[in-house]
């Protein structure tokens, strides 16, 4: 049962409302992929009504809002959290701020990513081997995307091993039960934003990455894994990193991305743009 009086609860219904101006959504497409009435979800926005629990639910879903903004607008509803994110696994939650510090410490690039692969913090060497600054570039919602940026034909060109890094992407993928009864055409709520802005990027692109996707095998999912990237600083200046993503915070669904030089060669370049 709730645990806020009626009263209090504009601050959710705003979050909710602002997300789905965000994912470009009419009222009319969350009350049809909830499953509930047009009438219903206007209630809800306007505070005419309150929503259930499972109603709220569904129309985060149907959003398609990751865990980690999810979890706050159900809090500020006064429901508890999805279920599915409380399990006690034995692992303290890490927040978000103390992982963008972690990051912010590190030499080497490292960054922070949500269920629906969004970078949500990256250090100053990622900016740097990236040649961007995230204080006033790509500021628009979903343009820090990972799955729509591996068909950005800037991003792709210097990304020397792509066809290896997209198919260790899908091979995780693959192995997500959330993905296996929906694939391609039907991604999870939170992904779908992320799909309809991969499918507006590059065409040769997009067909390079089914192919890539059509012989990926499943790559079971653990707390931690590593792979390989190779990167053309400036067009032109291989460097060799071994990734590491990590799984830091369950609740949340927040992953910890650490790229971690491989060879002298990357060192020294990362030395010289970060001094």
């Amino acid at each position: 049962m709730p645990t806020e009086s009626f009263d209090t609860l504009d601050e959710w219904r705003h979050n909710l409302r602002s997300w789905r101006n965000r994912e470009g959504l009419t009222q009319a497409e969350v009350a049809g992929r909830s499953g509930l009435s047009v009438a219903s979800v206007r209630a809800y926005e306007a505070g005419a009504r309150r929503p259930s629990a499972t109603a709220l639910q569904s129309m985060i879903d149907a959003i398609g809002i990751p865990r980690e903004e999810a979890n706050r607008l159900l809090a500020s509803a006064g429901y508890s959290v999805d279920l599915y994110s409380v399990y006690n696994w034995g692992y303290d939650q890490t927040p978000l701020q103390a992982m963008a510090a972690e990051a912010d410490s590190l030499p080497w690039p490292a960054h922070v990513t949500n269920q629906a692969f969004d970078v949500l913090h990256a250090n100053r060497a990622f900016q740097e081997i990236m040649e961007i600054d995230l204080v006033y570039q790509y500021t628009e919602h979903g343009a820090r995307n990972l799955i729509a940026g591996i068909v950005d034909k800037e991003f792709a060109a210097r990304m020397a091993n792509w066809d290896e890094v997209v198919g260790f992407m899908a091979g995780l993928a693959k192995s997500d039960p959330r993905w296996q009864s929906t694939g391609l055409e039907n991604p999870p709520p939170w992904l779908q934003g992320a799909m309809r802005r991969f499918l507006e990027g590059d065409p040769a692109l997009i067909q390079r990455f089914l192919s890539v996707w059509a012989v990926a095998k499943p790559i079971p999912h653990r707390l931690r894994q590593r792979f390989r990237l190779q990167w053309l600083y400036k067009g032109d200046r291989l460097m060799t990193f071994t990734g590491v993503l990590a799984l830091g915070n369950i609740a949340d669904e927040l992953h910890w991305n650490e790229w971690a030089p491989a060879d002298a060669e990357t060192w020294a370049i990362l030395n010289e743009i970060t001094a």
